[in-house]
């Protein structure tokens, strides 16, 4: 089995973008009803790849192997963002030609990486931050902001504004917008493919925005 380091996350997200971008819906203009997508961790164990349980804050170890499910259902445009220990940024979902205007990803269940591929925790110890967002609209101020990044990394002023962004709009979700989140069984192809030994993802219902942030301790 491969394992991919989470500090290079972004060179394994490019190796896949494939398949976030096909296949996809066009840009979205005016979206009825609420906004419905599932997302959960897993973690690989001695019987395989189980739901991680974030109903309390996680502890991890070093080394710890985990992946990524994201399906938007409807209405959805997801986004996920990790910053690292060391305060390094970087976009998970979806691919960096979305911040660029190619269409969102379609309905569909989204693993990250593409299996057999794995995220692994490495040094220095610390808790990574993860940001999941969504909206009916697409979000073309954080997509902006995240482009701008995108083009130059290093540039902390670039960084600040992506993570002020999201967090302007995780403290607006929370304010403005209600929403409801529920362990629901894993249908479809990944249950089929035996990816999974846990049966539940989390799914969530909001009216116009959703945003929360996902904390992972870890220890060497």
């Amino acid at each position: 089995m491969q394992h991919f380091f989470l500090r290079f996350r972004i060179t394994v997200w490019l190796l896949f973008i494939p398949l976030f971008i096909s296949p996809v819906l066009p840009p979205a203009t005016a979206a009825e009803g609420p906004v419905i997508f599932k997302w959960a961790f897993r973690i690989e164990t001695s019987e395989g790849m189980k739901t991680l349980d974030l109903s309390s804050r996680p502890h991890l170890n070093t080394g710890d192997v985990i992946q990524i499910f994201i399906e938007p259902v409807k209405n959805a445009h997801v986004y996920l963002y990790l910053l690292d220990p060391d305060m390094n940024l970087q976009l998970i979902y979806p691919s960096e030609n979305v911040m660029s205007g190619a269409p969102h990803p379609a309905p569909d269940e989204y693993t990250i990486p593409e299996p057999p591929n794995r995220f692994q925790l490495t040094p220095p110890s610390g808790t990574e931050k993860f940001y999941l967002l969504a909206s009916h609209s697409r979000m073309t101020d954080l997509e902006s902001v995240t482009q701008n990044y995108l083009k130059d990394i290093d540039n902390d002023d670039a960084k600040s504004r992506v993570i002020q962004t999201i967090k302007q709009k995780i403290r607006n979700a929370s304010r403005f917008s209600k929403s409801a989140e529920k362990g629901v069984p894993i249908t479809g192809t990944l249950r089929t493919r035996g990816q999974d030994t846990l049966s539940n993802v989390t799914e969530v219902i909001a009216e116009d925005f959703y945003g929360k942030v996902i904390r992972m301790p870890h220890a060497d």
